[in-house]
């Protein structure tokens, strides 16, 4: 009975030895071919996208650690090995002694955002083999199942970014994704893709009033006007994967703008001195407008020029044009277009372009028809002559304000009150065959129209002081809105919509000269004949009231 029970124990012992063995064998190789998932969430994104993973270390997984490591099979290893010898600026001395995938795993840092594991993660990108798992997209995010423990890889999959509508690659301001995770396990990790951005803004002055409006989509200038333009461009959630980041800011302008060349870029909102960046015209890009051109300016590499950007600094470019004589009139305006292609590969090289953000600046005529006459019997007076006067809150630089102000052929003078800035617009000359006259590239403010020559036999008109009001619309597509204007009080001009082909350009009036004179000039024959005719009726007067008198007495 006792060696019975002595053979069970051995038995048992031997059962327990072999299970733990067992047991131990399944610890250190279950990570072989245990499935996972990654589940990478989409909040925020342009559009789905699809997702490869690459293993590029495998081992064994035990308390918390990956031991016996080597290369994955979604990588070259080789290839790998050697580029990380060949960096020892990056990797350190030892690099160069590296020989096997866990000497390389040595040389990272802990930290995912070290000078180490970024240029490894790019190293890595450039050799990569057998894809382990490409995801599938679901309501929440896009997962991906691999089999096996280990470091994996995760990317784009090449020529799947999200497009315009038109299947352009311009990948709407998306840019590719890279992550190494250590996959022992189901993960969870969110899009480190997020879209760039970038915008164009124009600053809108009333010159009248002084009242300016920063950063909009639509504005109204003079010809002649200097434009205040902003251009930004915000920095993606994964810029810190990048080893070199580039941009190329894109600026299409249409014909009535002329650039300054005047340019500065001021990277991060901690730069409040800026540094001169030169815009140059690419002679080998079609402009989107006739007679348009396209400029460019390029950063080679962010990391550099401006070492201390991070993942969404906005990068912000200001710069003027001037709105010339080849500016378009009216509601059609005066559009540009920029964008910015930008680093869009972490993993490699790779350029986005982000959408086109359009802009546009109006201008306006106004134009005064000299008629004499009313009704249908109005006739087109020649010989006359007009000045266009603006009123200025603050006389620009280049500009000068007058100091007087005359009308009817020079023998008067208008009142110029106290503070006001009045700047000649423009003088238009008299013609025995003009009665047309058009202010051309005119925006919104305070106007003072002036008949400084009038034809002779005929009455000139009072100074006419009047106010241009517009509008327009900003947003993706911004556009023109109204224009109208409204005379001062006591003025008897009136203004109205200026039409050509349909389409609103701005405002015209007309000046109705009447013959003779309305009132007789002092000491002339007019005041005699007042005076006689005065002189008779007192004499008459006279004689009724004695006659009278005398008929009473009888």
């Amino acid at each position: 009975m006792k060696r019975t029970k002595r053979i069970f124990a051995i038995f048992m012992t031997l059962a327990l030895a072999m299970s733990m063995l067992i047991v131990s064998s399944a610890v250190s190789f279950a990570g072989a071919t245990t499935q996972h998932t990654i589940t990478i969430t989409t909040e925020d994104k342009v559009g789905d996208h699809t997702y490869e993973a690459y293993q590029v270390f495998k081992g064994d997984y035990a308390n918390g650690k990956l031991s016996n490591i080597s290369w994955g099979t979604g990588v070259d290893g080789d290839a790998i090995l050697n580029a990380v010898k060949a960096d020892t600026t990056t990797f350190g001395a030892a690099a160069a002694n590296a020989a096997t995938a866990e000497d390389v795993a040595a040389l990272l840092g802990t930290a995912a955002d070290n000078p180490q594991a970024k240029k490894f993660a790019a190293i890595v990108g450039e050799h990569l083999a057998t894809v382990a798992g490409t995801s599938t997209t679901g309501d929440t995010g896009t997962t991906i199942s691999v089999t096996g423990d280990g470091y994996y890889f995760v990317k784009d999959k090449a020529g799947t970014l999200p497009t315009d509508n038109d299947g352009a690659a311009e990948h709407k301001g998306d840019a590719e994704t890279r992550y190494i995770l250590q996959v022992v396990g189901d993960v969870t990790v969110g899009a480190k893709s997020n879209t760039v951005k970038s915008e164009k803004k124009v600053d809108d002055v009333n010159d009248s009033t002084g009242e300016a409006v920063t950063l909009k989509d639509s504005a109204d200038y003079d010809i002649g006007d200097t434009i205040p333009y902003t251009l930004t461009f915000t920095l993606p959630s994964n810029y810190a994967d990048y080893t070199t980041y580039a941009a190329t800011f894109v600026d299409d302008m249409s014909k009535g703008l002329t650039y300054n060349r005047d340019a500065k870029i001021y990277y991060g909102a901690t730069d409040k001195t800026g540094a001169d960046i030169t815009f140059t015209q690419d002679t080998s890009a079609t402009s989107s407008y006739t007679g348009g051109k396209v400029y460019k300016a390029s950063v080679a590499n962010l990391k550099t020029a401006a070492p201390n950007l991070v993942a969404g600094d906005v990068i912000t470019i200001k710069y003027t044009a001037t709105l010339n004589n080849d500016a378009v009139i009216g509601e059609a305006g005066n559009p540009n277009k920029y964008h910015v292609d930008y680093s869009n590969n972490p993993n490699g090289t790779g350029t986005g372009h982000t959408p086109d953000d359009v802009n546009i600046v109006f201008t306006y005529d106004i134009e005064v028809d000299k008629v004499t006459g009313t009704g249908n019997a109005k006739t087109a007076l020649g010989n006359a002559g007009f000045a266009l006067y603006k009123l200025y809150a603050t006389v620009p630089a280049g500009k000068t304000a007058v100091t007087s102000i005359k009308y009817d052929n020079g023998s008067k003078d208008y009142t110029i009150a106290e503070g006001e800035n009045w700047v000649l617009v423009e003088q238009k000359q008299p013609g025995a065959n003009v009665s047309e006259f058009t202010f051309s590239g005119v925006d919104d403010g305070t106007y003072l129209l002036v008949e400084t020559a009038t034809p002779a036999g005929y009455n000139s008109i009072e100074p006419a002081k009047f106010t241009v009001t517009a509008t327009h619309n900003d947003g993706d597509t911004p556009s023109f809105g109204s224009v109208t204007g409204a005379a001062a009080e006591g003025s008897t001009i009136t203004l109205g919509p200026l039409t050509r082909d349909s389409k609103t350009v701005g405002l015209k009036t007309e000046i109705v000269n009447n013959e003779g004179s309305v009132l007789p000039s002092t000491g002339g024959i007019g005041t005699i004949i007042f005076y006689v005719l005065g002189s008779l009726l007192v004499v008459g007067c006279g004689i009724v009231l004695i006659s009278k008198r005398r008929m009473e007495s009888r």
